[in-house]
């Protein structure tokens, strides 16, 4: 159902668990994963406990979909007004930090307040320790961007983040 309405939806909110969830803050709904992979809209997926957010964070590996994240949240009503921090999880290298800098100029042309950092580690690990960190209510990354045999592989840092933030995350495909 959900995937015959999109072309009619700018954005699809849905909660982190279905009614029949356990309650739990690292439970996911059983059908989130299956709905994220294939429906191509920006996706608010929400904790238990929702919050307006005061402030965002952009997870950027600087690929052309996660440019295309960096676009989204320059253009869009819902973000304006909120500070942004870019993160990327990598290296501390110039080649890094020149993709940043991208992101962080278009951001910045847009009229965001922007912060910039790159952290080394595992994505979810450092990505949710960012989080916690600096306070941040929301957290808009890319998704599904691996190959099916990786994602069997390797799982989802999608799904891991879903798993792991206890903020609302805005996945885009």
């Amino acid at each position: 159902m959900i995937l015959e309405l999109q072309e009619a939806m700018q954005m699809l909110v849905i909660g982190k668990q279905g009614r029949d969830g356990e309650m739990e803050a690292m439970h996911v709904g059983s059908h989130l994963s299956s709905i994220l992979s294939m429906i191509h809209r920006p996706t608010l997926v929400t904790p238990l406990e929702f919050k307006r957010p005061e402030s965002f964070l952009i997870a950027y590996d600087g690929s052309p979909s996660a440019y295309k994240l960096v676009e989204m949240a320059a253009n869009t009503p819902l973000l304006q007004g909120l500070p942004v921090h870019l993160l990327m999880v990598g290296e501390e290298k110039q080649g890094n930090w020149d993709k940043m800098q991208i992101a962080n100029t278009r951001l910045q042309k847009a009229g965001f307040d922007t912060q910039v950092a790159i952290r080394q580690g595992k994505v979810d690990e450092a990505v949710s320790m960012y989080l916690e960190e600096k306070r941040i209510d929301l957290l808009a990354m890319g998704a599904y961007g691996h190959s099916p045999i990786r994602y069997l592989v390797l799982g989802s840092t999608t799904t891991k983040m879903i798993m792991k933030a206890n903020v609302p995350l805005l996945v885009v495909r």
